[in-house]
């Protein structure tokens, strides 16, 4: 799986920690799009740090605050379910809804590179920030051994070209003037 997971699989929660007695498990959603929970079947649970993963079947999910909790098929006991604290839960790319235009899924923007107008490197998406009104990319680009980061907001005076096939963004970059403001 570890070959084909970045190729086939997107991760859509991480494991927080056991919830109750019975097994069930605390999921913090890596995704804002609940109909993704609504018809969850079959997912993988994949750990980083080893490098495992297993099939699974989500049972029993359900919204609580801002995340989930949820049972798999097979983990019935709080001991077995703490194992899997800090695993991500992933599913293949094929069950993701359909995007309106426009419309895109975070794991498309991340490492996309982002050029300015001119065709110069400004660096590479490394994270999204949430704002709750608009999402904004977090671009990095290492210059003389440090770390040169600009903040760019999602929106049309700022992108001017979003290529996610090729993983490549296009944006304006604002120039202020010196002086008095």
């Amino acid at each position: 799986m570890k070959d084909n997971i970045r190729e086939d699989y997107v991760p859509i929660g991480k494991i927080i920690k056991p919830h109750g007695f019975r097994g069930e498990l605390k999921l913090k959603p890596l995704t804002n799009m609940d109909e993704i929970f609504e018809n969850l079947n079959s997912v993988y649970i994949y750990n980083e740090d080893d490098e495992k993963s297993f099939k699974s079947s989500a049972v029993d999910i359900r919204k609580t605050g801002k995340g989930y909790v949820f049972s798999l098929d097979g983990i019935n006991d709080q001991t077995l379910a703490n194992r899997l604290r800090n695993h991500y839960v992933y599913i293949k790319k094929d069950f993701l809804p359909e995007l309106k235009d426009g419309e895109y899924f975070f794991f498309q923007i991340l490492d996309c590179e982002v050029y300015n107008e001119g065709d110069v490197l400004l660096g590479v998406v490394t994270d999204i920030i949430e704002t709750g009104a608009k999402n904004v990319l977090v671009v990095q680009k290492e210059e003389n051994h440090n770390i040169v980061e600009n903040l760019i907001p999602i929106v049309d005076d700022f992108i001017l070209n979003m290529d996610l096939e090729n993983k490549k963004i296009i944006v304006k970059i604002l120039e202020y003037e010196n002086g008095d403001i």
